[in-house]
């Protein structure tokens, strides 16, 4: 939940940024305390700044809970940022962006 917060409270709302959890893998058992549990998380944002940003706070913010329950250093979160799971957000340059509607316009109608 606490990831949650970074959009809301730490981002700039003039710089569109998500944070996504979208899978939790963790234990084998419904009654079996894992040893380990994965998040598999999302980040978007326009500016590589902001991207940083964001995780720059996920880190600290896993960190911090771990020290606040006493999580021992041994067993603290670990935070891995996929170097091949990236992209980079899409900027439509507006002259060819109007260039292009005008042929579309022109090939295609204007319907």
């Amino acid at each position: 939940m606490a990831l949650q917060t970074i959009v809301s409270r730490e981002n700039s709302p003039l710089d569109p940024a998500v944070v996504t959890v979208g899978s939790i893998h963790g234990g084998t058992r419904y009654n079996i305390i894992p040893d380990e549990v994965n998040l598999q998380l999302t980040v978007r944002a326009y500016k590589e700044e902001v991207r940083k940003n964001l995780l720059a706070a996920i880190e600290r913010i896993t960190k911090g809970i771990a020290i606040a329950a006493g999580i021992p250093d041994d067993r603290a979160p670990i935070v891995k940022v996929s170097e091949t799971e990236v992209t980079a957000a899409t900027y439509n340059d507006p002259q060819l962006t109007e260039r292009l509607a005008a042929v579309f316009v022109k090939v295609s109608g204007s319907e």
